[in-house]
């Protein structure tokens, strides 16, 4: 299907604007491609930032191709609705079948040209913030390093200080505990000479004793003042030692704060002006947006003004493959035909394939066993017995004609045989009901096998043989005659 234009009914008019048309239709598709850069943009965030959780490996493509999609859907509407919904109120389509497609169209299009001002308009900061330069940070990495180093320092020094001051006290306290303990023991050690002169000599030294004993409790509580005096310079040192180094640290971490706020402040103040770059363009590319879908929406207005002022009608050609189906409805019934073909031959060559069903089996008669009596039979060669009381046979001393008899009376005469005689020897001359079945069945069965061949040769586009087709004919005239004697042996019984 194609579209054609009528040359112009008003050539002047067509002349004035000519030019003006051509470039409004050129600068109309560049507004087209500014505002669907935008909206790829938005839907792409939106579409990304869904896709993500549930698709992480694939968010990236779908996002892009959701995006891309939506948008060729808005632009391409709006391209094909407008100039439907400008030519609508300029024909005045208000009547019969025209109205509800005219509402349609302007209704569309209303929502198409929303669309995409609204998504234009608010994507416009979003792009421009992802495609402004990232502000200048400084970083606190070389400070806090520093400050990492300095803290671990003055832990190490304190740690080391800590260490000198108790192997000091541990040291003085192990001098005057040995001198203590050597005066401790050169009293006792004179106790106990006054004891072992008062059994010597009989006499007591009891005043002397209680002076010693006196002596060591002085100075064991002399010792324990000491101990405690020690220990107590001992707390006194680490307690300064601890406020020296809390002291440090807080200078430390005084001078580290100060140095990091001053690079957030920078930092901060570096993001704060982006930002309002950012919005300061955003909204500028976010109102230019709306200025591109203005000028589109003018130049589609003003070309078919034009349009219909130069009198020029479009028209459309169409061909039969218009009305068609689509290609991939015709390969899909194409294959789907060809598939039932080949399946519908396999049936049909196996069913032709498959032999008639056999004949049902013959019922056996019942008899009474007590109820036969033993026979004489006498046997002659074709003469008539003196007696017709007398049970006689007559056999007859001729060869029987093989091959098919049509009447009765030719049975007796001697027949030639032909080649197209494929007969079963021994027709009977009584009416032997069981065998005439069995006869019967035989030469269905011959009958079949050879249909069978006939129907082989004929798929395979050739001519049955001749020896087939007589031995068709002559099968079939034996089962019509077997079938004539069962029926005229049945009703006659």
């Amino acid at each position: 299907m194609k579209q054609l234009k009528t040359l112009p009914q008003n050539p002047e008019f067509f002349a004035v604007y000519a030019i003006l048309i051509a470039t409004l239709s050129r600068i109309k598709t560049a507004a087209q491609v500014v505002s669907g850069f935008t909206e790829v943009g938005i839907i792409y965030t939106a579409s990304f930032s869904l896709l993500v959780p549930l698709f992480p490996n694939l968010a990236f493509l779908g996002a892009l191709s959701i995006a891309v999609l939506s948008t060729l859907i808005i632009e391409m509407g709006l391209r094909v609705f407008a100039p439907k919904a400008v030519d609508a109120i300029l024909y005045k389509r208000y009547t019969s079948m025209h109205l509800p497609m005219t509402i349609l169209v302007c209704l569309i299009t209303v929502v198409l040209l929303g669309t995409s001002g609204v998504l234009s308009f608010k994507n416009s900061k979003v792009i421009v913030d992802r495609f402004a330069p990232v502000p200048a940070q400084v970083s606190t990495s070389p400070i806090d390093s520093v400050y990492a180093q300095t803290e671990r320092e003055q832990r190490t020094q304190f740690a080391q200080d800590s260490t000198d001051i108790v192997r000091q006290f541990n040291e003085e306290l192990a001098t005057i505990t040995h001198a203590f303990d050597q005066r401790i023991a050169a009293t006792s050690r004179e106790l106990t000479n006054f004891r072992r002169r008062e059994i010597r000599t009989g006499l007591s030294f009891a005043t002397k004793k209680d002076q010693l004993n006196l002596k060591q409790d002085e100075l064991k509580a002399e010792h324990a003042q000491a101990v405690a005096a020690l220990q107590k310079q001992k707390n006194s040192a680490l307690t300064g030692l601890k406020q020296e180094k809390k002291q440090a640290l807080t200078l430390v971490n005084t001078a580290y704060t100060a140095q990091v706020d001053s690079i957030h402040r920078l930092n901060l103040l570096n993001r704060q002006k982006r930002s309002q770059n950012v919005d300061k363009y955003g909204l500028g590319l976010g109102w230019f947006t709306l200025v591109c879908l203005l000028i589109f929406l003018t130049a589609v207005i003003l070309e078919r003004v034009h349009a219909k002022g130069s009198g020029i009608v479009e028209k459309v050609e169409i061909s039969q493959y218009d009305f068609m189906p689509p290609v991939w409805v015709n390969a899909w019934q194409a294959l789907r035909e060809r598939i039932n073909y080949q399946v519908q031959e396999r049936i049909k060559r196996f069913q032709d394939a498959t032999p008639p069903a056999p004949l049902p089996a013959n019922k056996e008669e019942l008899y009474d066993p007590t109820a036969i009596n033993n026979l004489t039979i006498t046997l002659k060669l074709d003469q008539e017995s003196d007696d017709q009381k007398e049970k006689v046979v007559i056999i007859p001393s001729k060869r029987r004609q093989i091959g098919f008899q049509q009447d009765k009376h030719t049975a007796d005469t001697p027949a030639a045989h032909t080649e197209d005689s494929y007969a079963i020897k021994g027709t009977p001359t009584h009416a032997d009901l069981r065998q005439w079945k069995r006869r019967l069945k035989d030469y269905k069965k011959r009958l079949g096998r050879h249909m069978q061949k006939k129907l082989a040769a004929e798929r395979k586009g050739e001519q049955a043989g001749k020896r087939t087709l007589d031995a068709i004919d002559n099968n079939q005239k034996w089962v019509e005659h077997y079938t004539r004697l069962i029926q005229e042996f049945s009703t006659s019984k």
